[in-house]
């Protein structure tokens, strides 16, 4: 898909269009590249860093269990799962390459094991 603008409504009588570039981070080439590879970053998270979530989870978010999987990535994030329950890890500034999205992932579980 390719974004040209966005209807925001920020509220009554707020309501204006946007450019893509005002709103969509990245060009179209390099999300299509960070979409594609969502899937194989997450099943190596959920595979070979499941402690490292719920760490995250458990700190980050106050939220209890283990067994959290990470069902999503996106430049700004990843959702995360633990049975009926979900919670967003937010990244403090947004990704704009796979390299950059692993950057902030690894940022994300090594400063969350030093608080």
């Amino acid at each position: 898909m390719t974004v040209d603008r966005v209807h925001w409504v920020g509220g009554f009588a707020r309501a204006q269009w946007l450019p893509a570039r005002r709103v969509v981070i990245g060009d179209n080439r390099t999300l299509a590249v960070m979409a594609a590879a969502a899937p194989g970053v997450c099943g190596y998270m959920n595979r070979d860093r499941a402690e490292e979530i719920d760490l995250c989870v458990h700190r980050l978010r106050g939220r209890k269990g283990t067994g959290w999987r990470m069902t999503g990535a996106d430049p700004d994030g990843c959702d995360l799962r633990h049975g009926p329950h979900t919670a967003r890890l937010p990244f403090d500034r947004p990704a704009l390459s796979v390299a950059d999205w692993q950057e902030r992932m690894a940022s994300l579980t090594t400063t969350t094991r030093f608080r």
